[in-house]
């Protein structure tokens, strides 16, 4: 884990993290009480995307 100003802000906010598994997450305008908002850099080589989400329309039928 390293912290430091990765997005350009001018604030050493952002944190860089390397999990064991090889995903790679910075974690962006991050404060004192909370973690920023997460952004997958790398994913772990054992990744999976998830299911594909089921349609939604706008009168919440489905086909």
């Amino acid at each position: 884990m390293t912290a430091g100003n990765f997005t350009g802000n001018g604030r050493s906010d952002d944190l860089v993290v390397r999990c064991s598994d090889g995903e790679t997450t910075m974690y962006k305008d991050t404060r004192l009480s909370e973690l920023g908002s997460e952004v997958m850099l790398v994913a772990s080589p054992n990744w999976q995307p998830a299911a594909t989400p089921l349609r939604t329309y706008p009168d919440h039928s489905r086909p």
